[in-house]
């Protein structure tokens, strides 16, 4: 949405929280924590090329199409982004590239801020429920206060 706005002149939101973003929905440049998509119960790989093959339509190309992979998209682009807060589980198939993005951002002069939550897998905001992942309640907190330093900086 924000390169989208970026790209037509529009006025992008004042921040952006991304929880496990897709990033990169190129396939044939997958990072290394996309093997753990090989075992992992919600977000499998047969699940990521069902998705894919849902989601694109004929013509899309997902290598050069930054609305579709917005690590594609260019360094002038990129940097015209508000500060951006990413929250992401250590085991989830997508952090490689959450990782990447904020690596990017930081050398552009993004303000960007990353937390990375150890042993927890992909989609873990479903699990802060009764008897659900303890960790879970810490990722919502953590993007709690990630929405009230946004706030805080768009004032």
């Amino acid at each position: 949405m924000c390169i989208r706005a970026i790209q037509t002149g529009v006025r992008p939101p004042h921040g952006l929280l991304l929880a496990y973003p897709a990033l990169n929905l190129n396939m044939e440049s997958a990072s290394p924590s996309y093997l753990l998509s090989l075992e992992d119960m919600v977000l499998s790989h047969s699940m990521l090329q069902l998705c894919l093959t849902h989601y694109l339509r004929p013509g899309c190309d997902p290598k050069t199409d930054p609305l579709l992979s917005p690590l594609v998209a260019s360094d002038a682009t990129l940097r015209l982004l508000p500060p951006v807060r990413l929250i992401v589980g250590a085991k989830d198939p997508l952090k490689d590239d959450c990782m990447r993005l904020a690596d990017r951002l930081l050398g552009l002069g993004v303000n960007v801020e990353m937390k990375v939550f150890e042993g927890m897998p992909h989609g873990v905001l479903n699990y802060d429920v009764k008897f659900g992942l303890p960790e879970a309640r810490q990722m919502v907190d953590a993007g709690t206060q990630y929405l009230k330093d946004l706030l805080r900086l768009a004032n």
